[in-house]
């Protein structure tokens, strides 16, 4: 089975580099980009087509959430799991199209499984006959 692909998308150094690390360390998960802004994570979704997109609700330039609203709108079958301290926006980034909505003080395996689990979501649905091509 292929490794899932993540884009880490964050405006703190720290956050992002700690999230790397504590992924790198996870069987069938490979981080393939950093985003700090809400502008360059659409951009790096856009080129590297990540299955996993974690998502940072407040960057500059342009915030978590209307970046998730933007992915969506380029038709990427991306994942968003909408990383936060604070709960006030849960409706508003499920509204943009994320799939998840997670405390940044969820736990690793929180975390991981939350990953693990938006990503069968794209498997299943790519698996799904109504969504093959066909074979002409």
């Amino acid at each position: 089975m292929e490794a899932i692909r993540i884009l880490i998308a964050d405006d703190a150094n720290i956050i992002r580099h700690t999230l790397c690390k504590l992924l790198e360390r996870e069987t069938g998960i490979e981080v393939v980009g950093e985003a700090a802004t809400g502008l360059e994570a659409v951009d790096k979704a856009a080129e590297l087509r990540p299955d996993v997109v974690l998502m940072d609700a407040d960057m500059p330039d342009l915030d978590g959430i209307e970046a998730t609203r933007r992915i969506r709108a380029l038709g990427l079958p991306s994942k968003i799991i909408v990383l936060t301290v604070i709960g006030s926006r849960l409706f508003e980034a499920l509204s943009a199209g994320a799939s998840e909505y997670l405390f940044k003080d969820c736990t690793r395996a929180g975390l991981v499984a939350k990953i693990r689990q938006v990503a069968a979501e794209i498997r299943c649905t790519a698996a799904r006959p109504d969504n093959a091509q066909s074979a002409q």
